[in-house]
């Protein structure tokens, strides 16, 4: 199977379990004001938002953590010693949506 079919599976498992949560989660990180937010430039793709890079949730400034607001809890977006791990996406520099993952 190649990697185009394994993602393929991948986002048609994760939609038959979130459902309408994924949507409304894909909406909310595509919407125009989220990807107004500072992104992170990493390993040549754009990561929306740019709290992928933000190793603790104590990490963030108040400004940052209003900017994270739309997306849920604070407490359930980091795991401790792990880092970001809510939903995110990745953006390749043509504008081609790379993916869009949540977890580790």
């Amino acid at each position: 199977m190649d990697l185009v079919a394994k993602e393929e599976d991948r986002s048609d498992h994760a939609i038959a379990r979130f459902g309408d949560r994924l949507l409304a989660v894909l909406r909310t990180v595509r919407s125009a004001a989220i990807l107004r937010m500072p992104y992170t430039l990493s390993r040549g793709y754009y990561f929306w938002p740019f709290a992928y890079d933000v190793a603790d949730v104590n990490d963030l400034t108040t400004h940052e953590r209003k900017l994270l607001a739309p997306l849920g809890r604070l407490d359930r977006l980091f795991a401790e010693g792990t880092g970001y791990l809510g939903w995110r996406a990745g953006i390749a520099p043509d504008g081609a949506w790379s993916f869009f993952v949540a977890g580790d």
